[in-house]
């Protein structure tokens, strides 16, 4: 599997050469609480507050869904219309936080998220609806856990836990 912290570290550094020094206020939509929401918010937050730049106004919880993000997405654009950024635990929510952004024409809003989930996550980034997301290549972790499997069977693994890329799709 891959790191989640490291991952989002990874869109987080992302978003900040997009903004390139400028004042950005950021919204976090949270997946529902415990480890995983934890863990991909975490590394979201390391890598901009690496940037005096980025200034968190709102984080709300999402709950993994599009129904959770479009909601939490339109209470805190609505309570703060100054944010520029939107990071979502899971592409689910930046999928409704880009429809909270359309539904209150809010133009030029960055929308990033996380697990590139190929059957649905990649289309809104190439119809320009949403910014860009870390891409978990499922692919990849497929490929390594078969590798895994016959290294197992032929008595070849060493043990421990297989990391797997990531990499960041716009």
């Amino acid at each position: 599997g891959y790191k989640q912290r490291k991952g989002t570290f990874k869109i987080g550094q992302y978003a900040i050469k997009l903004r390139a020094g400028k004042p950005t206020a950021v919204g976090i939509l949270e997946g529902a609480p415990g480890y995983h929401s934890t863990e991909r918010v975490g590394g979201f937050v390391d890598a901009i507050k690496t940037a005096s730049n980025f200034k968190i106004v709102s984080s709300l919880n999402g709950n993994w869904n599009v129904d959770g993000g479009n909601k939490a997405a339109l209470d805190m654009l609505q309570a703060h219309p100054e944010i520029q950024l939107i990071f979502a635990a899971n592409d689910y929510e930046i999928f409704g936080a880009a429809k909270a952004a359309a539904a209150l024409k809010k133009q030029g809003l960055i929308l990033l998220g996380n697990d590139g989930d190929t059957g649905a996550g990649l289309e809104p980034i190439a119809n320009g609806e949403v910014t860009a997301t870390v891409n978990t290549t499922p692919f990849e972790m497929g490929r390594q856990t078969m590798q895994v499997a016959m290294d197992c069977l032929l008595g070849k693994y060493r043990g421990g836990y297989v990391e797997t890329p990531t990499v960041i799709v716009d």
